[in-house]
């Protein structure tokens, strides 16, 4: 029998997400789809990030998910996250939120693009995960 995993107190996060929204949402595809579609092509863009008071920040990401010339989708998702400096320094807290926010906004997305791409005529289009550290480093 596998061993209960044991449960510890959280403390709040330093990064808190307040909300999200999609700024744009584009979607095409070809009247008649290729019976063998690619995998799907994912480009995300670098985190755009600005202050907006003390504490706030928006964070904005774009994506496109493309299969071939057949098929694409074209997501801008913007997020604003509240930063709790708990004694880190401001560089730092910065860096968490280019990674993080990123992170956890390339989720919400993907989320979104399978849903969108679930109730077309051509079923689901699966994001695979991508890693946005190496794209933010470049």
């Amino acid at each position: 029998m596998a061993q209960k995993l044991r449960l510890r107190e959280a403390g709040p996060a330093v990064l808190d997400l307040r909300r999200f929204w999609i700024e744009r949402l584009e979607y095409q595809e070809d009247e008649e789809l290729p019976v063998d579609l690619p995998e799907p092509a994912v480009r995300v863009s670098r985190p755009e990030i600005l202050e907006s008071d003390a504490d706030d920040y928006f964070v904005t990401l774009r994506l496109r998910v493309a299969q071939g010339e057949a098929r694409a989708i074209d997501l801008t998702i913007v997020g604003v996250f509240r930063l709790q400096s708990g004694g880190e320094s401001q560089a730092r807290l910065l860096r968490m939120l280019e990674y993080n926010g990123s992170a956890i906004l390339f989720s919400a997305a993907r989320g979104m693009i399978e849903s969108v791409t679930g109730v077309s005529g051509f079923g689901r289009m699966g994001v695979p995960s991508i890693d946005l550290a190496e794209l933010i480093e470049r």
